[in-house]
């Protein structure tokens, strides 16, 4: 949320279309140039003096805001590289002997709504998933 002319809230950005994260960082980067030069088109009707100063601290708000936007951009980045890929949990859970489909969808299902236990379920070994499975059952009958 911003003020004055600038004043966006996350409604105003266009998210029907699932968008990537560059799509998303090129949005806020778009909203924030749009931003600054209404402010530098702003103070050219300033006296020589005051342009001189603004446009100092213009230059300071941008590399303040350049570093954000690259501080953003990493996270966001980090973010989609650490999402749960539902296929390959799946198939670690569907490929276990010695359990019917119905529990082995519940376990799915469980671990869906828990995405860091998922994420571990994924990358542990074979006796880890059964010490799991075998866990889940006891609770499921407590």
């Amino acid at each position: 949320m911003g003020t004055g002319s600038f004043g966006k809230i996350f409604t105003d950005i266009n998210l029907g279309a699932p968008q990537t994260n560059d799509d998303l960082v090129n949005k806020i980067t778009e909203l924030v140039l749009q931003k600054e030069l209404r402010s530098l088109n702003a103070s050219s009707s300033s006296s020589r003096a005051k342009q001189y100063h603004k446009r100092n601290h213009n230059s300071d708000e941008i590399e303040k805001i350049s570093k954000k936007l690259g501080e953003m951009a990493a996270a966001l980045t980090k973010l989609s590289a650490n999402n749960l890929d539902v296929s390959i949990l799946y198939h670690e859970i569907m490929r276990i002997h010695g359990y019917d489909q119905e529990f082995l969808a519940l376990v799915f299902e469980y671990l869906l709504q828990n995405e860091m236990l998922a994420k571990a379920f994924i990358v542990k070994s074979d006796r880890f998933h059964l010490s799991f499975l075998e866990d889940f059952k006891k609770q499921r009958h407590t």
